[in-house]
């Protein structure tokens, strides 16, 4: 998987948008075509942020939580020439096992202006349960604490899936 070349490496919030609900504004998400629609239930945290050792990368950070039926997804994008594109997919869903990623094998990102490509892989397998991970335990403090440390923002740590 070679999305770790934008996951692995530490950076650092350079503008963060506060949590917010309802849809996701293209300014806060500029991955997407138009406005992400959500209903007011999910609330959303967007943050620019800087790679620490070549801060000419500039990613997006893109944290959702639903707390009413419980789902989580933390998206990293990448500015590129072409404009921001999806490095992969962090998310936890009720009914899903346990916290995993989507990915393209062998590649560093997904294509402009896909969220949910064809070849994207999932790792672990949503067919693993493995007891402890719990999206109704997820308060909007935590959901975005975990967002942080799998990107390694603001910390040196590794994710628990790298």
């Amino acid at each position: 998987m070679t999305a770790r070349i934008h996951i692995r490496p530490a950076k650092t919030i350079t503008k963060d948008s506060g949590w917010k609900n309802g849809s996701v504004p293209k300014t806060h998400a500029p991955f997407f075509k138009f406005p992400y629609k959500l209903h007011t239930n999910w609330f959303w945290r967007e943050a620019t942020l800087n790679h620490t050792v070549n801060p000419s990368l500039e990613y997006r950070l893109l944290v959702m939580l639903r707390l009413d039926k419980p789902n989580y997804k933390a998206w990293l994008s990448v500015k590129t020439e072409e404009g921001y594109t999806i490095v992969n997919r962090y998310e936890l869903h009720n009914g899903h096992g346990t916290l995993h990623c989507h990915f393209i094998c062998g590649a560093e990102r997904f294509p402009i202006g896909e969220i949910d490509p064809e070849n994207c892989y999932t790792v672990p397998k949503h067919s693993r349960k493995k007891k402890g991970d719990s999206v109704e335990s997820l308060t909007l403090v935590s959901a975005w604490h975990m967002a942080l440390k799998f990107y390694r923002i603001g910390t040196s740590d590794r994710g628990s899936l790298l």
